[in-house]
């Protein structure tokens, strides 16, 4: 599943991709930006047709999850997590690459897609999607928005005490913590609407 290795022809000169760079097997040095766009985009037009063919669908949510959390390669990850989201026959699956490509979008400046992607899962109950929402409503400042969904989320996990962080600190009169500083207001409200 590596891009480790890739080459390439293009106006009678090859090209090779070491997981880094594009460079001239000739002569060693990088091609013009002009053409390393033109190289990426047939690296990826490949990608997406080797990605269409696999059907380990854990194995590609995995790698994409893995590239997302390392701030690995955010291009390759949404590639992976879209073909288990549109292909995935198993709901657990497909509802975990929405939550992935969401955050992917979001740490791409893509916040209106985010929260496209994850929208269809918005009501079910599954954590990550609520705390990837929450976090693309904080990147919008849309801290009323961020509060609704963080509260169906488990506030056991790291990532939506994070979020919950996030909004206290930015919102406080959302999450009003009667006194109780040690513990992040929302996290405490959570905690008493589940007991």
């Amino acid at each position: 599943l590596a891009i480790e290795s890739f080459r390439k022809s293009l106006d009678g000169k090859t090209y090779e991709w070491d997981g880094y760079i594009w460079f001239d097997i000739e002569t060693n040095l990088s091609p013009p930006a002009s053409v390393q766009i033109v190289l990426n985009k047939m690296k990826w037009d490949t990608v997406r047709k080797q990605v269409s063919r696999r059907t380990d669908f854990q194995e590609l949510l995995d790698k994409a999850k893995y590239l997302n959390i390392n701030r690995g390669d955010l291009h390759y990850a949404e590639i992976l997590a879209q073909h288990v989201v549109d292909n995935s026959p198993c709901w657990h699956q497909e509802c975990g690459a929405a939550a992935i490509l969401g955050s992917i979008l979001r740490h791409q400046g893509r916040f209106v897609e985010a929260l496209k992607v994850t929208d269809k899962y918005k009501d079910d109950n599954y954590s990550p999607i609520h705390a990837t929402r929450a976090a693309t409503f904080c990147d919008l400042e849309e801290y009323e928005k961020a509060h609704e969904s963080i509260s169906k989320a488990n506030p056991e996990d790291y990532y939506v005490q994070a979020v919950i962080k996030r909004i206290d600190k930015a919102r406080p009169d959302l999450t009003h913590s009667r006194n109780l500083d040690c513990v992040p207001s929302l996290l405490l409200e959570i905690f008493k609407k589940r007991i």
